[in-house]
C-alpha cells in the first residue's frame, strides 16, 4: 500500500511542478508555493496512510478473531471426544508436538508432560510386547501412503494396562515430504476383555466337548485323563497342568518328579478334598499357612497360582486335575 502510494506521490509531484511553474516566475514565489504543496502532500499523504493501515488492522483483527473462534470451538470438540487427538514427529520416539486434553483420563498424565517428552516419551508408554509389531506396522502403512489402524496396549501412570485403538495417517508437504504423524487414540479395554472374554468362553465349551467326546471315545484311562488334561489346558491358556486319578497320572509341561511331588505334597496337606483349591498368588499366602508345604513345592517350580479340583467317586476323593500358572490369576 506504501509502495502504491509512493507511486502516486510521484506522479503528481511532477505535474504539480508544471503547474506550478506555469503560475508564476518568482522564484521566491515560486518556492514558497513548492514548500506549501510539499506539506500538503505529505499531509494528505499520511492520512490517506493511516486510513489505509487502519483497515488492513481491522482485517487482520477480525481475522486473528475468526482464528481464535475457531481455535476454541476445535479444542472444545476434542475436549468432548472420548479419546486423545495428537500431532507427533516422525523420530525414533515419536515425539509429540500436540496432545488434547483426552490425554489425562487416556494415560493420567498431563498433555504437558507428554509434549516433546517432557516428563515421559509417549513411546515409552506403550507395553514392551507390543512396541516393535506398533513400529513395524505404522513404518508400513507410512511406506504405503494409507491410514493405519491399530489395537495394542498401553500402560498408564499408575501402572494400570489399557487397550487402545489407534486411527491415524502421515502429514505431508505441499512437496509432498512426511512432516508428522496425526491422529486419534481412544481406550478400547471394555470392548477388547469383553471379545476375549467370549472367545474364552467359547474355548472352554468347546474343551468341555471334547472332554465328553472322548469320554466315549478313550479305549483306556490313560487315554482318557490325556484329553481332559490337554483340553483344559487348552481352555485355560495355559502349559502347565497335571492329572492324577488313583495310580494313573498324565501331565504336560513338568517332569515325572515334579508330578511325583505335587501329588505326594497335596494328598498329605489337602487330604480327601471334595471341593476345588484355587490360589491366586502363592507367594501372598503365609509361610505358616497349614499349605505352606504345597507352597513351597509351587514356587520352586515357579508357579505363581493354581486350581486343583478333585476327582470324586462316589463322594470320595480319588484324584486331581490341577492347573498351573506362571501369573498370578483370579479363578472363577
Amino acid at each position: 500500500v506504501v509502495g502504491l502510494v509512493g507511486s502516486e506521490m510521484c506522479i503528481r509531484d511532477r505535474i504539480t511542478d508544471q503547474v506550478l511553474v506555469a503560475i508564476s516566475s518568482d522564484h521566491i514565489e515560486l518556492s514558497a508555493l513548492q514548500t506549501i504543496k510539499d506539506w500538503s502532500f505529505v499531509f494528505i499523504s499520511a492520512i490517506l496512510i493511516f486510513f489505509l493501515l487502519r483497515r488492513e488492522f481491522e482485517q487482520l483483527k477480525s481475522l486473528d478473531s475468526a482464528r481464535e473462534e475457531s481455535e476454541q470451538t476445535l479444542v472444545a470438540l476434542l475436549g468432548n471426544l472420548p479419546g486423545m487427538a495428537y500431532r507427533r514427529q516422525v523420530d525414533a520416539s515419536w515425539t509429540l508436538d500436540f496432545a488434547s486434553e483426552g490425554c489425562k483420563p487416556l494415560t493420567g498424565y498431563e498433555p504437558s508432560d507428554l509434549m516433546h517428552d517432557e516428563s515421559a516419551s509417549f513411546l515409552d508408554l506403550i507395553h514392551p510386547d507390543d512396541k516393535n509389531t506398533l513400529w513395524e506396522q505404522v513404518q508400513e502403512s507410512l511406506d504405503q501412503a494409507r491410514p493405519y489402524q491399530l489395537v495394542y496396549r498401553i500402560c498408564t501412570v499408575d501402572d494400570n494396562t489399557k487397550w487402545v485403538l489407534e486411527q491415524g495417517q502421515g502429514v505431508l508437504s505441499p512437496e509432498g515430504e512426511l512432516i508428522c504423524l496425526g491422529g486419534f487414540i481412544t481406550d478400547v479395554t471394555e470392548r477388547v476383555e469383553a471379545e476375549r472374554e467370549v472367545r474364552r468362553r467359547a474355548g472352554q465349551q468347546e474343551a468341555f466337548n471334547a472332554i465328553v467326546a472322548a469320554s466315549s471315545r478313550a479305549a483306556d484311562l490313560s487315554q482318557l485323563l490325556t484329553s481332559v488334561l490337554k483340553n483344559s489346558l487348552q481352555a485355560f491358556e495355559l502349559d502347565k497342568g497335571l492329572i492324577w486319578v488313583l495310580d494313573y497320572t498324565e501331565h504336560q509341561g513338568l517332569q515325572q518328579e515334579q508330578v511325583d511331588e505335587i501329588v505326594r505334597v497335596y494328598e498329605s496337606v489337602i487330604g480327601e478334598a471334595t471341593v476345588p483349591h484355587a490360589v491366586t498368588d502363592w507367594e501372598s499366602v503365609s509361610q505358616e499357612s497349614s499349605v505352606s508345604e504345597l507352597r513351597i513345592s509351587f514356587i520352586k517350580l515357579g508357579v505363581r497360582s493354581s486350581i486343583t479340583i478333585p476327582v470324586l467317586s462316589e463322594g470320595r476323593s480319588i484324584g486331581g486335575l490341577c492347573l498351573l500358572d506362571e501369573g498370578v490369576r483370579n479363578w472363577s
